[in-house]
């Protein structure tokens, strides 16, 4: 009889075939509002990585009673076969000027993205 082996890590696929984006346009507690959806074609690879904290564990009673974990951040990796100048003005924050060129300065603010792949 075979020897039991331990099974694979298990991980989830996500396809990148139709990844988009849309600018966030207001963000309330009541609601938030997108832009217009942009197609990111030549999507290559995505990574999503929690920035994991220390739980807070609370005692009583000279036990450990609750152990409070917090929301994690988390980090957002891609790598794109090539980015039009549209989509790199939109997610850098750089602007475009009227020959066609995209221009970076130290003070572009990046905007807050969602994004669907």
């Amino acid at each position: 009889m075979p020897s039991p082996t331990a099974a694979p890590t298990v991980s989830s696929t996500v396809g990148l075939k139709n990844l988009v984006i849309a600018p966030v346009t207001a963000d309330t507690e009541e609601s938030t509002t997108y832009g217009d959806l942009q197609k990111v074609a030549g999507a290559i690879e995505a990574t999503i990585t929690p920035e994991n904290n220390d739980p807070d564990v609370q005692y009583f009673d000279d036990t450990e009673g609750d152990v409070l974990y917090p929301d994690p951040e988390l980090s957002f990796t891609t790598r794109l076969a090539d980015l039009p100048l549209v989509i790199q003005e939109m997610i850098f924050g750089n602007q475009i000027d009227d020959n066609g060129v995209l221009i970076r300065s130290a003070n572009d603010k990046p905007g807050y993205l969602a994004h669907y792949g």
